[in-house]
């Protein structure tokens, strides 16, 4: 505990005349467009830092008694489910995302927590407190076939809660991304659907529906470019979806969802998960 309590007291220092809070300015353009993409906000040292502490929490796959599967494995460590593919070219598992990396690696609770982070959260949610409930690695390794459908974050929020309810009128949620390595269209980099969030139906399993989205019937699909360490807010309305990564450079994303205190009701897997939160100090 200590050791999380003096990271979070560095990370504050590190950011001391950054301009790392969201503007009034990005804030109407998340609100109007459902994403935001922030630039710079993991820089120096501290980008550094955090990319080897993400590499080393992906590396300890070599560690777990995984039985190498052709069909998805989950397996608990020390309080981090690891959600893993066939084995891939190296010998080990693909890493199709490892759920609250914070509980087995407590540095990467930190950074999910940084207290510039926690603050423009609560711009979003306009709350003063939220429940952490995603502190998550989704890498893609060139070739390794990994890619995500289109949906809606909201859909996975009511798959776990029945009864999730949108207390604000805003989503009462918010996930946050940053991106370890630059993102783009080859190295399965998201794509956004601008202004989808104004509807909030269901979207998983209607396999017509995202065909249409996908051939923009519904708006245009935007590609969502990152440097190293910039930051991407979405809704959870928003329609969005990643393809496989074809470069040859990883692409690698330290993920954060904060939901507005009541909206969620239920457990999320990972030992600390859904613990309520101040999000300014």
């Amino acid at each position: 505990m200590l050791r999380t309590i003096s990271l979070i007291a560095a990370l504050s220092l590190c950011h001391n005349g950054l301009s790392a809070e969201l503007s009034a300015h990005q804030l109407v353009f998340y609100r109007e467009n459902g994403y935001l993409v922030q630039q710079g906000f993991f820089r120096g040292a501290e980008l550094r830092d955090l990319e080897q502490h993400i590499q080393i929490a992906l590396d300890s796959v070599s560690e777990l008694p995984w039985e190498g599967s052709h069909t998805e494995e989950k397996l608990f460590s020390k309080g981090t489910l690891f959600v893993l593919g066939p084995v891939g070219s190296n010998g080990l598992p693909v890493i199709k995302r490892m759920v609250w990396a914070g509980a087995r690696f407590p540095e990467l609770l930190a950074y999910g927590r940084h207290p510039k982070l926690k603050k423009n959260v609560s711009f979003i949610l306009d709350s003063p407190r939220a429940s952490h409930l995603i502190n998550q690695i989704h890498p893609k390794q060139p070739d390794d076939g990994v890619e995500y459908d289109v949906h809606r974050d909201i859909d996975n929020r009511r798959s776990f809660d029945k009864n999730w309810q949108d207390i604000k009128g805003n989503g009462s949620f918010v996930q946050t991304m940053a991106a370890i390595d630059p993102m783009g269209e080859y190295n399965g980099g998201l794509y956004v659907v601008p202004r989808s969030h104004h509807d909030c139906s269901p979207m998983k399993g209607n396999t017509t529906l995202s065909e249409e989205y996908r051939q923009e019937k519904h708006g245009e699909v935007i590609p969502v470019v990152m440097n190293a360490g910039d930051m991407l807010y979405v809704h959870p309305c928003l329609v969005h979806f990643s393809g496989p990564n074809t470069s040859d450079k990883p692409r690698r994303l330290f993920i954060n969802g904060y939901a507005f205190p009541g909206a969620n009701n239920e457990p999320y897997p990972g030992d600390g998960s859904g613990e309520e939160v101040t999000l300014i100090d």
